[in-house]
């Protein structure tokens, strides 16, 4: 019966497995493009945050300036993204087609 069992479930396992193990490394290369752009964001503003920490600003500080600035962005992209999908239709998709007037 445990043999059988095992058979049974053997392929959704892999399936399981495989599609997991995908994603893993989806989150893997996402991890490593993040640090890639904030590292390129923080070398551009290599003299800002130098003339910060001269004037007295302290690590928390800076930390704070350049994570903010990585969710304002962040927010940004994902706002726009929504309002072209909901707010601004394409003219080409069915339910605008449907909805559109005819001049005969």
């Amino acid at each position: 019966m445990e043999a059988r069992l095992s058979t049974a479930i053997a392929q959704p396992r892999f399936y399981a497995v495989f599609v997991g193990s995908f994603a893993a490394l989806a989150l893997l290369l996402d991890a490593f493009g993040i640090y890639g752009l904030r590292s390129y964001t923080v070398a551009q503003r290599r003299g800002e945050i130098g003339i910060r920490m001269a004037l007295g600003a302290r690590r928390g500080d800076i930390l704070a300036l350049v994570i903010r600035h990585g969710a304002s962005r962040g927010c940004r992209q994902r706002h726009r993204g929504v309002r072209r999908r909901c707010v601004e239709p394409r003219s080409g998709e069915p339910s605008v087609m449907a909805s559109a007037p005819t001049t005969r």
